[in-house]
C-alpha cells in the first residue's frame, strides 16, 4: 500500500482554502454595510453577508494551517539552511528583499500612503454604492426591529398598522415580528416592506393633510399671519401664474392649480411675504 503523500495532502488544502479564501475575499471587497445588507436582504450565490464572513474567516484560519503545516512538515529545513546561510552566494540578498517587501506593505497600509490607501479607498466606495439604495427617515428603524416599533417611529397607531397589515395578507405572524421575519415570509427584502408602511403612513397623511387644507382660504391665512391678502394673490399671480385667486379660494384647490402640495404653498407664502 502505497504511503500517505503529505506533500500532496498539503498542497490540495492550500490549494482550496486558497480559492475559498479568494472568492469570498472579492465578494467581501464590494459587500454593504451590515444595516444596508440586512435592508436589501443582499446574498450572493444564496449566502448572505454573514455567511460569506463566515467562510471568509474560517477558510482563513484553515489556510494558516496548512501553511504552517506545510512549513514546519516540508520546508523547516530548507529554511533554517536559508537563514544560516551566510556564503557570499547564499539567500541573504533574497531574504533582505522579501523583508523590504513585507515592511513596505506593511508601513504603507498602517499610514495611508499610496497607492495602498486607494485600495481601501475603493473598497470603502463599492461599499457606499450600496448605501444609496436604501433611504430610511430615522436611523433608528432597523431591520430587526419588531413591525410593531417601525409603525410607531413612523407614526402609525395600534389600529391602522393592523388595518394596513390584514391589507396586505400578513397576519401570520404578529405585529411583534421582525421586519425581516415579515419580509422573509411575504417574498420580499426588508426595505421594499418599509416601503410600503411609509408609503401607507405618507398617503393616510396626504389625506388628512387635504382635509385640512380644503378648508383653510387664502383670506385665513392672511388673518393668522398678519399679511395683506393683495400681496398673496401678487405673489402667487408672479409664482405660478394664478391671476384674479378669489380670496375664499382655498389652500388645496391652489395647490391643485399650482401642482405643488398645500404644505408647500403655505410654506412658500410664509418664507417670501413674511
Amino acid at each position: 500500500m502505497r504511503r500517505f503523500n503529505w506533500q500532496i495532502f498539503i498542497s490540495f488544502n492550500l490549494l482550496f482554502t486558497f480559492v475559498l479564501m479568494l472568492l469570498s475575499g472579492l465578494i467581501l471587497y464590494f459587500k454593504p454595510e451590515g444595516t444596508v445588507a440586512r435592508w436589501l436582504d443582499w446574498k450572493i450565490l444564496g449566502v448572505d453577508k454573514s455567511g460569506w464572513e463566515s467562510l471568509h474567516t474560517v477558510f482563513s484560519f484553515l489556510f494558516l494551517a496548512f501553511a504552517l503545516f506545510h512549513i514546519l512538515k516540508i520546508h523547516l529545513r530548507n529554511l533554517r539552511a536559508y537563514m544560516l546561510n551566510y556564503k557570499p552566494r547564499g539567500f541573504r540578498r533574497e531574504l533582505y528583499v522579501s523583508l523590504v517587501i513585507s515592511v513596505v506593505f506593511l508601513v504603507g497600509t498602517l499610514m495611508y500612503l499610496p497607492p495602498f490607501h486607494l485600495i481601501y479607498q475603493a473598497g470603502n466606495a463599492l461599499s457606499d454604492e450600496w448605501a444609496g439604495m436604501v433611504q430610511v427617515e430615522s436611523k433608528t428603524i432597523v431591520p430587526r426591529q419588531s413591525l410593531e416599533k417601525v409603525a410607531t417611529e413612523l407614526g402609525m397607531d395600534s389600529k391602522s398598522l393592523k388595518e394596513w397589515m390584514s391589507r396586505q395578507d400578513m397576519e401570520k405572524l404578529s405585529s411583534r415580528a421582525t421586519l425581516m421575519e415579515h419580509a422573509e415570509n411575504l417574498g420580499i427584502t426588508p426595505y421594499a416592506l418599509y416601503q410600503r408602511m411609509r408609503s401607507a403612513v405618507n398617503k393616510a397623511s396626504y389625506e388628512a393633510e387635504k382635509k385640512i387644507y380644503r378648508t383653510i382660504t387664502l383670506e385665513e391665512v392672511a388673518w393668522l399671519y398678519g399679511l395683506e391678502i393683495e400681496r398673496i394673490q401678487n405673489y402667487l399671480a408672479q409664482k405660478y401664474d394664478l391671476n384674479r385667486l378669489p380670496a375664499e379660494s382655498s389652500l388645496y384647490d391652489i395647490s391643485r392649480q399650482a401642482q405643488q402640495t398645500p404644505r408647500d404653498i403655505k410654506r412658500q407664502i410664509l418664507d417670501q411675504l413674511q
